[in-house]
């Protein structure tokens, strides 16, 4: 295993500018974690309230960024790109960087006191996930057009590779346990998805439909998207059975699960998107408006936060608190990817009309323990893909 030490670096340029919020809650606030001329995206919040994200450094190559509550911390210098953090409740921090020059895409793991390269070969290592046991899950380019699933358990510092065939395996996602689910091209058809129990991988979906984007907390309940033919329902496994919670004419996308089995998703209605939440009985509606609201996410209490078009011009964030929904942004520009973690605060990167900004609401209240929001859109689709 290669082990890479590198020099951090203290930033000063938190700004701790409080900006008024609509019906918020008595002491709660939000800071503007940055503020510089370049672009800072997908922030990731863990439990403990510390945040990281990748930010254009200087307008040449992306650093990933960490703030402890206190400080902002630059984690690698070197000559790669860095993007796609995700951070612990440990503060184990994993990440993707490629080499400005060329090269292909690696791991990196920094694990609060040095960074240690996780992959060195030839293919690109692309867009991981770690839970609190620091155990890492991750795909590979196999040198084709397909992609592989590998594990790194932070127990004994070894590397498996979880699959092995001639399609695409992606997405995939971890539990506390170790368990691991993920979407998979079988037979190059549709997508199928896949459960990883920590000894033998299980295929759980065989159908001629798109099962795809899965999601699992750490009971092991894991929930997903499916094309049906016509459009997409939301699946639910409780390790034993299946479930289809949705059964209708629309399009019901981006699932996501909470340890307690709450499950929250974006619905299209013929006109624009709204969310829903399923509490484990029932399925009620949360937004009934005509713009968008999209990318829920759901912390262990049960909190949700969004981004929804209000006015139909550019993105606010929105928080439903399971009584009632809180706007906590108003401006012109556009504020996305918004996570929470189990305190009720949330990070998103919000346009300031000039560059993306990372900001941080600290919650009066909203629970505590547990794990935090999964990644946001732009591990997806501006970094590590």
């Amino acid at each position: 295993m290669k082990k890479v030490v590198r020099l951090f670096f203290v930033v000063t340029f938190v700004v701790f500018s409080t900006i008024s919020l609509l019906h918020s809650p008595i002491n709660a606030e939000v800071i503007e974690l940055t503020d510089n001329d370049y672009d800072d995206f997908a922030p990731q919040i863990n439990n403990d309230g510390n945040v990281v994200w990748y930010g254009q450094e200087g307008g040449s190559d992306w650093r990933v960024f960490l703030y402890d509550g206190t400080t902002t911390t630059q984690l690698p210098e070197d000559s790669y790109d860095d993007g796609g953090p995700q951070i612990n409740d440990a503060g184990y921090i994993v990440w993707c960087g490629k080499e400005v020059d060329g090269g292909d895409y690696e791991i990196f793991l920094y694990d609060g006191t040095e960074t240690k390269q996780l992959t060195d070969n030839d293919y690109d290592d692309r867009i991981p996930q770690i839970n609190n046991a620091g155990d890492v899950v991750w795909i590979r380019g196999d040198g084709g057009n397909n992609t592989e699933i590998f594990f790194y358990d932070g127990t004994t510092e070894t590397t498996t590779r979880l699959t092995n065939n001639n399609y695409c395996d992606e997405k995939p996602q971890i539990n506390n346990a170790g368990d691991v689910v993920w979407q998979g091209a079988e037979g190059g058809n549709d997508t199928e998805i896949f459960f990883y129990d920590g000894t033998a991988t299980t295929q759980l979906t065989y159908d001629t439909y798109n099962d795809s984007d899965p999601q699992i907390n750490d009971a092991g309940d894991i929930v997903w998207q499916r094309y049906d033919g016509t459009d997409w329902e939301v699946i639910l496994y409780d390790g034993s059975t299946m479930k289809e919670l949705t059964n209708n004419g629309y399009d019901d996308q981006n699932p996501q699960i909470n340890d307690p089995g709450d499950i929250v998703w974006q619905r299209h209605d013929g006109t624009d998107w709204e969310i829903f939440l399923y509490d484990g009985s029932t399925i009620t509606q949360l937004t009934s408006n005509d713009y968008d609201d999209a990318g829920p996410q759901m912390n262990d209490s049960g909190y949700i936060v969004w981004r929804g078009k209000e006015g139909g011009n550019d993105d606010e964030i929105f928080l439903y608190d399971g009584t009632e929904t809180t706007q906590l942004t108003d401006n012109d520009y556009e504020d996305w990817t918004p996570q929470i973690n189990n305190a009720g605060n949330i990070v998103w990167s919000g346009y300031d009309g000039n560059d993306w900004e990372v900001f941080l609401y600290r919650s009066a209240s909203g629970g505590s323990g547990g794990g935090g929001g999964s990644g946001g859109c732009f591990i997806d689709t501006l970094f590590c893909k």
